[in-house]
């Protein structure tokens, strides 16, 4: 019998083979396989109890299903309920990507109450954000941006972190953090100086789409 661990493993493993194969992302959706791992991932849910894996694997199984975009929202309501328990024990990967597969999943049609309320718990951890990477951060002003949560003090501490770490940052985080705070109406003109000076010794390196997400 697979504990939460193994399931969330194994879906992890699924969906980055389809983040490879992309053409296999729409069929994930609607094999039987996946739909049986899921199954038994929300009774494993279900009687889930906070403990120091329990980020990882809610992390793990929300990144899953946001790349194979299959929306189970039984599941993605277990999953948010159970990461508002459990928030102060995610590591800084864990709630970037948590935070950027709810918006990558509803970011179109707005957030259950739920995740909204992760969104919200998640701010709090503010004060944290010097033990984020710049990959991390973009991540998550990319998901408050997508899911259009506004939250003025977290996008104001973490363009202060993000322009002491910008040296690290690449194409895509740069991108994706001035798009962020654009769309966040957070105008951060010191951040901005700055990501754009990171930007321009790689200039060569940016995708069409990633320059048009910075002039937008």
């Amino acid at each position: 019998d697979m504990n939460l661990v193994n399931l969330s493993t194994s879906i992890h493993r699924l969906a980055k083979l389809a983040a490879v194969q992309v053409h296999w992302q729409p069929l994930l959706g609607f094999n039987e396989v996946v739909g049986h791992l899921l199954a038994t991932i929300h009774s494993k849910l279900v009687q889930a109890k906070v403990n120091s894996n329990l980020p990882q694997s809610l992390s793990n199984i929300a990144w899953s299903l946001a790349a194979i975009q299959v929306q189970d929202e039984k599941v993605l309501s277990l999953i948010a309920d159970l990461a508002l328990k459990a928030i102060d024990g995610f590591k800084p990967y864990e709630l970037s990507t948590l935070l950027w597969a709810f918006a990558k999943l509803h970011g179109s049609e707005g957030l259950p109450p739920s995740a909204q309320r992760v969104f919200f718990a998640a701010a709090n951890q503010t004060s944290k954000v010097q033990t984020f990477s710049f990959r991390s951060l973009a991540n998550i002003v990319w998901a408050y941006a997508t899911a259009g949560v506004r939250h003025f003090r977290l996008f104001a501490n973490i363009a202060r972190e993000m322009i002491r770490t910008a040296d690290s940052a690449n194409c895509q985080g740069i991108a994706n953090t001035i798009w962020a705070f654009s769309t966040a109406g957070h105008i951060d003109k010191k951040l901005f100086v700055v990501l754009t000076q990171a930007a321009l010794p790689i200039m060569d390196e940016f995708k069409g789409q990633e320059l048009s997400s910075m002039l937008w």
